[in-house]
């Protein structure tokens, strides 16, 4: 689930990043059509500073207030959530892509011993400021919003 939380506080980019994580992607666009950049920041704990598992990944979606100011829209350390323990077989994050009102995440997991690429595809919905779900290569085991108000 998305902990949609409207952050009221402007800040720095590197003020959502806490002292035990690093950034691992960061991608700009303008979801919102507002003009100002917003920011989908892929973070990861530092001990796993030279890892590509996905097991502590975290999504921080990020408001653009101005050019240097941002306020949290959404996050989730659940997306990769699915793929975990899969098949026995290491999971790994391979990116962020994003577009203009969108971005998909691709990661690895295994199914039937065979090594599979997933790519969960999320959309901008302004009606409720939020992102959801509208592509994954699972979606028969996991139809659902991800942010209802």
């Amino acid at each position: 689930k998305w902990a949609h939380k409207k952050n009221k506080i402007y800040m720095s980019m590197e003020s959502f990043i806490s002292s035990n994580e690093y950034e691992k992607k960061k991608k700009k666009l303008d979801f919102n059509n507002d003009g100002v950049k917003d920011i989908i920041l892929v973070l990861n704990k530092l001990e796993y500073l030279n890892s590509n598992n996905v097991d502590n990944l975290q999504i921080v979606i990020l408001e653009g207030k101005t050019k240097d100011t941002f306020s949290k829209l959404d996050a989730n350390d659940q997306i990769f959530s699915t793929a975990s323990g899969v098949g026995g077989c290491p999971v790994e994050y391979l990116g962020l892509k994003v577009s203009s009102s969108n971005f998909t995440t691709e990661y690895t997991f295994c199914d039937g011993g065979e090594r599979w690429i997933a790519y969960p595809t999320f959309k901008y919905g302004a009606k409720h400021n939020s992102f959801f779900l509208i592509f994954h290569p699972l979606l028969e085991y996991i139809v659902y919003f991800l942010c209802i108000k």
